[in-house]
């Protein structure tokens, strides 16, 4: 147990336990709303125009299923938060 205190940062005071993770958890769904998402839509529309339709549309549908699950997860774990 007390490996996984040091992992954490619980000995040096520079880590909280129990928010740390959401907290972290939080950004990264917010980096798949904001980056990852549009980042996948935008190479489904470059494949679409190169030819690739079936890949293009896939990939597209994929990056608005990745915002829509995790803003919905974002903000059901933001209200649950406060």
């Amino acid at each position: 147990m007390r490996r996984v205190a040091y992992v954490l940062g619980v000995d040096h005071g520079w880590a909280d336990p129990v928010n740390e993770p959401v907290n972290k958890t939080q950004m990264i769904r917010l980096a798949d709303v904001f980056f990852i998402g549009p980042v996948m839509m935008y190479g489904g529309s470059k494949l679409r125009e190169r030819g690739d339709t079936g890949l293009g549309v896939t990939l597209m549908l994929l990056g608005v299923a990745t915002i829509l699950y995790n803003g919905k997860n974002y903000l059901k774990q933001r209200e649950v938060g406060e």
